[in-house]
């Protein structure tokens, strides 16, 4: 009697373990392919599962999920990617929803690296930003490569250093140098097959980590395809402050410009990035990287996905209620703020007669500060806000 409880009680238990189990790719860890294939992978689990790639990059819109019946792992989703280009090589990771670890995780994740090389390129990167490293750290020569069988060599400042025992390299990620010291400084140049990398590194003392920079997305920006977008990173009362921005699409050469502000007695050091006539190749992960002598570096990122269309809207928003006063000094003001899809939009001032308001002496356009008298009507195309006025129209007559 024992015997016949005791093996359903185990065939449910296996049975359980089995129903949790990794979700599984196919194929092997690692796949080579070349510029213009197509890559699918597929793959099975117990529970409903979603694709990564390189961390941040969600592949939703390439993917196909499906479900079969009386099968152990019976959720099935297969991703495909046509005519592969040099910047689709990376990890893919497939997981369940639970899972952020894609490298880590043995039992929500599973991930397959694929090397996309072409002809004409060598390395995954186009550039490499300067870094400041802290003495014993480990330093990262981020020259991943495009094929795994490319020999590549490391210089530091012109002197061959590939062999030292402290450096290893993985095609993957790099090369990485353990417990830097101060004469690790320099310019470390990746070379391969005659293509080049090269990156400046400083060396410091334990000192202190600059604050994050913020990132900015600005108003009235919804990143659709084909229309230009800008993004702000800035800082607070550090001066010497060098920015430098990472992009998804290193395939173009975005600009940035720096300046700053002083409010009282703060000062605002800002870097503008400007992505002209942006394409899908442009969402993912924006990085904006600080720097500046005697601290460790530091960063903040965002995440921008661009939208292929976006319905047309107006949105004004406005003080309902102005008072003004005979004989008071001071200006009467209306502030209107207006959100509108296309931009920019075409504001129409008129007063209680419909007449169109212009600058004069006694009404100015101040940014996005109106100084008005006698208003009544603030009109958008065919629409239109009616504004209460009490005490107003006496008071400016």
């Amino acid at each position: 009697m024992k015997m016949k409880l005791l093996l359903p009680l185990l065939l449910l238990f296996c049975k359980e373990v089995r129903s949790i189990g990794q979700p599984r790719i196919d194929g092997e860890e690692e796949m080579i392919l070349g510029e213009g294939d197509d890559l699918i992978l597929r793959c099975t689990g117990s529970k409903p599962m979603h694709w990564w790639r390189n961390h941040d990059e969600s592949m939703e819109m390439y993917t196909t999920n499906t479900k079969q019946n009386d099968v152990a792992f019976p959720f099935v989703s297969t991703l495909k990617l046509e005519e592969l280009i040099s910047l689709d090589t990376g990890y893919y990771s497939c997981r369940y929803n639970d899972s952020t670890d894609f490298k880590n995780d043995k039992e929500r994740a599973d991930s397959v690296y694929v090397y996309v090389h072409g002809e004409n390129e060598i390395f995954f990167e186009h550039y490499l930003i300067p870094k400041v490293k802290e003495i014993g750290k480990t330093l990262h020569i981020e020259c991943k490569v495009l094929h795994p069988l490319y020999s590549v060599t490391l210089k530091l400042d012109g002197k061959d250093i590939t062999s030292e025992e402290r450096v290893k390299f993985d095609p993957r990620e790099g090369f990485t140098i353990e417990g830097v010291k101060m004469e690790d400084k320099g310019t470390y140049e990746c070379e391969s097959n005659g293509e080049k990398l090269t990156q400046k590194v400083k060396i410091i003392s334990a000192k202190k980590t600059l604050p994050p920079p913020s990132i900015n997305k600005g108003r009235n920006q919804l990143f659709v395809i084909g229309q230009k977008f800008l993004l702000e990173c800035s800082v607070l009362d550090h001066e010497n402050i060098t920015f430098t921005w990472k992009y998804p699409n290193a395939g173009v050469k975005h600009k940035w410009k720096n300046n700053f502000e002083q409010w009282n007695s703060t000062k605002y050091y800002k870097s503008i990035l400007e992505v002209s006539e942006p394409s899908t190749s442009d969402t993912g992960e924006y990085i904006c990287n600080i720097s500046s002598e005697g601290y460790l570096s530091n960063y903040s990122s965002i995440n921008i996905t661009l939208q292929e269309n976006v319905t047309s809207f107006v949105d004004i928003i406005s003080a309902e209620v102005i008072e003004a006063f005979e004989g008071q000094k001071d200006p009467a003001k209306w502030k209107t703020e207006v959100d509108v899809y296309p931009a920019p939009p075409k504001i129409i001032y008129t007063n209680w007669r419909g007449q169109v308001l212009n600058e004069t002496d006694r009404v100015r356009f101040l940014n996005d500060v109106y100084m008005l008298c006698k208003l009544s009507f603030c009109y958008y195309g065919t629409r239109n806000i009616q504004l209460v006025v009490i005490n107003f129209i006496s008071a400016c007559r």
